[in-house]
Formats: structure tokens, sequence, C-alpha cells
């Protein structure tokens, strides 16, 4: 692959990004952009991504892994999760969720954070997407019912904390690829 990058979008890259990830398969590519980077501006070479805005990467013979254990592990402690039982599915069977006037309220700013993590979450964990989904919804006036669930959300993390794809082959391991003018950038 060779990465062709225009006048004007370098310029962009030199007065716009504080960061900037460089990721592509030919490394004499990657080498020969980050020189002419580094010419024109002050840049430091962190060498190989690891861990990223709560995003891990692991890598492996066939590419990279993106998963976000640690960040998974953090807002467990954060909300004081840790010991918590672990479940094996993120709702109940039929979950619906009603606003339940006579429900006590809980503290909305807890809620809105616990919600905030766990959509982050959904990044690397698609299968807890429908779940905070319908807690989301609930955001403005959160009762005790619903926090309950973004809980149980948080309960099923912990039960599959370590789970990050199957380790022999991958399959079940989810991602995603952006372009940019016909090059992945993210």
């Amino acid at each position: 692959m060779v990465v062709v990058v225009s006048t004007l979008i370098f310029q962009f890259l030199k007065r716009e990004l504080g960061n900037l990830i460089v990721t592509g398969s030919d490394v004499n590519e990657i080498e020969t952009f980050k020189g002419k980077m580094m010419k024109e501006c002050e840049m430091t070479d962190l060498l190989k991504l690891t861990y990223v805005l709560g995003m891990e990467f692991t890598e492996i013979f066939e590419g990279c892994v993106m998963h976000q254990m640690k960040y998974a592990s953090d807002i467990l402690k954060r909300f004081k999760m840790v010991s918590c039982n672990p479940l094996s599915s993120p709702t109940e069977t039929n979950f619906k969720m009603v606003v339940n006037e006579e429900e006590e309220l809980v503290d909305p700013t807890l809620f809105k954070h616990i919600v905030g993590s766990l959509r982050y979450m959904c990044n690397s964990r698609p299968d807890i997407a429908y779940a905070v989904g319908i807690i989301r919804r609930f955001m403005s006036e959160p009762r005790a019912s619903h926090l309950l669930a973004a809980k149980r959300v948080m309960r099923y993390i912990k039960g599959t904390l370590e789970l990050v794809g199957n380790k022999r082959d991958r399959k079940s391991t989810s991602g995603y690829l952006f372009k940019f003018l016909n090059a992945p950038i993210s």
C-alpha cells in the first residue's frame, strides 16, 4: 500500500492534529511518511500503538486486535462493581423499560456517567449496544429500575471481561474500517 498525502492534507495534518496514528501494511511507506512529518513539525514517534483513548491494541500474526479490557476494568472499579456477581447476558429476556412515576429517582449525574461509559464500551462491544441504547433513553429522569438495568450491563461486562474473541481464529471479534481518499485512517 502506498500512502499518498496531498499538500493540502499535509498542511491540515501539521496545523490541526495534536495526536496522529499512522498505520498501514507497508512499513517502509510508514517510515517515509513519519520522516516527512518529523521534518515539517515537532513530533515524537511512540512506536507501536498499544493503548489510546481507552482502546487497547494487541498485535497478532494476522494483524491487530482492538479491545477495551482495561477500560472495562476501570469502569467496574469506578462504579464499585469489581466484586459484583457476573451475568451471562446484558439484558433480561423480552427486555422492556418504562417510566414509572412512582419509582424512586436516582442521582442523574451518576447515571449519566455510567451510561456514557457504557456507550463508549459499545465501540468494541456491540453485544451491549442494544441494552445501552434502551437505558440511555432515560437519562433525563433516571429511576431505580433504570440504574439496575445499567448495573446489569456492568455485571455482564464483568462476566465477559476477558473474552476478546476466539483465541484461536478470532472469528467472533468485530471491528470497523474507515477510509479517507481510499486509504484506511481508522
